[in-house]
């Protein structure tokens, strides 16, 4: 069955595409990473390797022990893992990568067993306004362009709720407005773009925060793991689309993947990928940032307490969410000083991402409508629906990604208004025995004629259509 997959290229249904980005900590350059063998020559390749993913935009952990022991200060903005930190972040600036910082960590009283209600907000936000007016305005990290609001914040049930407030949420709300507030009287908020509220369970208190803080907050955020099914990924993404839509504000989809190890380590992964990324291009979210780029060691209890960095106090954590020796297994590229063989070389996803975000990525992309024919899920066509769809534009130039999800060649057939032009394609295909899975091959020239174009997608694998035959293809 030859299944047809639509694109308006005249519908733009997200205006500023950021294309695809992630998740990667600026650890890197700590202490605790030269005691387990790092360099930085290390940090330089991976960021060299961030650049091959077309990475714009990294959200990075940044915790209020970073420099003070409590959040009332004294603040130290020269302590050895802020001053890492700072050099972390000048490379990302050099580089052309702009930073989500995740402000604080989930601890608005860090240094305090409990939560005072009155207090700690307006301690968290003078902390807040002291160090981001060192990194922004004294050195002058001006790609510090994001707030985000805390990691979970009001999914995460060991945090602790203080007294008087029923839930999370309800104190979650007083402490962003104390800190729009507090970098408002400071005059650096227009500097920042809050992002929040960056759930899980799928995206948890979004339509509280579209109601509660839809003043405050400039990008709305959420996220999930381990759906199986495209469906599951649309359903999901357009939710979060209409929860958001009356504010006018842009969506992102915060985190992403998989919590399958088994199914990370394989070819197949990278086509999941592009069927996560085609749910949320086409539902118009403004970008999305896997859950990670690299794999990488964590900092462990003693850059939590400010105390000076040992082999023993680095992180040596183990557990189910692929926590090895502390290093976090959740990347596309194993860390170089990892313990095992395959330490610095790609995951095979690593190929399937990088030709979806060069071909998905670039200066002032807008996204347009796409269909794969089966909008309600829940109907039979639901069952039929196996080919997935995404279509981008920026100026004459457009690019359509489809993906099978069969483990069989599909037939497709691209009905756009797109017109008569020369298009290439680009494929990864995760049975192929090309070690690259055909991501970085030559593309493929086909001719679309009145906007229509036949092909036949690899198993389980994605092809990229596209007026463009610079996608670059060098992912090593």
């Amino acid at each position: 069955m030859r299944q047809t997959l639509k694109v308006d290229f005249g519908n733009i249904i997200c205006d500023e595409f950021l294309g695809m980005n992630a998740v990667y900590h600026g650890f890197g350059l700590m202490k605790e990473y030269e005691l387990r063998g790092g360099t930085e020559a290390d940090i330089d390749r991976e960021i060299a390797y961030a650049k091959k993913a077309n990475l714009k935009i990294a959200r990075t952990f940044f915790s209020i022990a970073t420099n003070c022991r409590a959040v009332e200060g004294p603040y130290d903005m020269n302590t050895e893992r802020m001053q890492a930190y700072c050099r972390w972040f000048q490379k990302m600036k050099d580089n052309g990568i702009d930073i989500a910082l995740e402000c604080g960590g989930g601890a608005t009283h860090f240094g305090h067993e409990t939560i005072d209600a009155e207090r700690h907000p307006q301690m968290f936000a003078e902390w807040a306004y002291q160090t981001l007016s060192y990194l922004i305005c004294e050195r002058g990290f001006t790609n510090i362009k994001y707030l985000s609001l805390f990691v979970e914040p009001t999914t995460n049930e060991r945090r602790p709720i203080p007294e008087g407030y029923p839930d999370a949420w309800s104190y979650y709300v007083p402490v962003v407005r104390t800190l729009d507030e507090r970098l408002k009287r400071g005059g650096i908020r227009d500097k920042l773009k809050f992002v929040g509220p960056n759930n899980s369970e799928r995206g948890r208190h979004l339509a509280n925060a579209v109601a509660d803080l839809g003043d405050v907050i400039d990008i709305f955020s959420g996220h999930f793991y381990n759906y199986v099914q495209h469906w599951e990924w649309k359903l999901m993404s357009n939710d979060f689309t209409r929860i958001v839509k009356p504010t006018g504000k842009p969506f992102w989809m915060d985190e992403y993947g998989i919590q399958m190890e088994l199914l990370r380590n394989t070819p197949q992964y990278g086509t999941k990928l592009a069927s996560i990324v085609a749910a949320s291009v086409a539902a118009g979210h403004q970008t999305t940032l896997i859950w990670t780029l690299f794999d990488q060691m964590h900092l462990g209890r003693g850059a939590c307490q400010l105390e000076p960095a040992t082999v023993e106090n680095t992180n040596h954590t183990y557990n189910i969410d692929s926590f090895f020796d502390g290093v976090h297994r959740w990347g596309l590229r194993h860390w170089v000083r990892d313990t095992i063989p395959e330490a610095g070389e790609a995951y095979p996803a690593w190929y399937g991402y990088c030709l979806l975000s060069n071909a998905l990525g670039g200066e002032q992309v807008k996204t347009c409508f796409s269909s794969d024919g089966c909008e309600d899920y829940f109907s039979a066509a639901a069952n039929k629906s196996t080919d997935y769809v995404c279509a981008v534009k920026s100026g004459d130039d457009f690019t359509v990604v489809a993906v099978n999800s069969n483990a069989s060649p599909s037939d497709i057939l691209l009905d756009t208004n797109g017109g008569d032009r020369t298009i290439y394609r680009y494929s990864f295909e995760p049975w192929s025995d090309d070690p690259f899975y055909c991501a970085q091959k030559e593309p493929v020239k086909l001719e679309m004629k009145g906007g229509k174009l036949e092909d036949t997608l690899p198993k389980g694998g994605f092809c990229v259509y596209s007026t463009r035959s610079d996608i670059p293809r060098d992912y090593e």
